[in-house]
C-alpha cells in the first residue's frame, strides 16, 4: 500500500492516539522529519509511555527507527515476505527502495492477493 500515513516526529503522543489511532483505526503510521521518513511507530508502542506523559512526549522518541526495522524491497517475492513475517512475528513490512520508504506490506494485503488469486483460478 502506497497509503501509508505519516506524521511529524514532534506530534505529541496524546494528539497521535486521538487524531490518528481514534480517528482512522490503522495500526502502522510513518514518523517523518525534515520531510523524510525515519521510522514507524504503532498503537502497542504507546504502552511504552505512561498515559499522563503522552501529551509532552513526542512520537518520534518511541517511534521504531527505520533503519532498524526489517524491510523489503519492490521486487522481494510475496513468499518471501511472508515467511519475514512469521519468522519475525510482525504483521507489516516497509517496502524500502534506495533508503526510502516507499509503502507498507501487511498480512492483510498478501492475505487478499492471495483469496483474489484464488478466486480468479477458479
Amino acid at each position: 500500500s502506497h497509503e501509508c500515513p505519516s506524521m511529524p516526529a514532534d506530534l505529541p503522543l496524546r494528539r497521535f492516539a486521538d487524531e490518528y489511532i481514534l480517528m482512522t483505526g490503522r495500526r502502522c503510521y510513518a514518523v517523518e522529519e525534515g520531510g523524510t521518513v525515519v521510522g514507524m511507530i504503532t498503537p502497542a508502542d504507546l504502552r511504552k509511555v505512561e498515559r499522563a506523559r503522552w501529551h509532552e512526549t513526542p512520537v518520534v522518541r518511541i517511534a521504531h527507527r527505520l533503519h532498524e526495522l526489517r524491510s523489503v524491497s519492490p521486487e522481494t517475492p510475496i513468499v518471501e515476505a511472508l515467511q519475514t513475517m512469521g519468522r519475525e512475528d510482525i504483521n507489516q513490512l516497509p517496502v524500502m527502495r534506495a533508503g526510502r520508504m516507499e509503502g507498507m506490506l501487511s498480512r492483510s494485503h498478501i492475505l487478499h492477493a492471495l483469496q483474489a488469486h484464488i478466486e480468479l483460478s477458479m
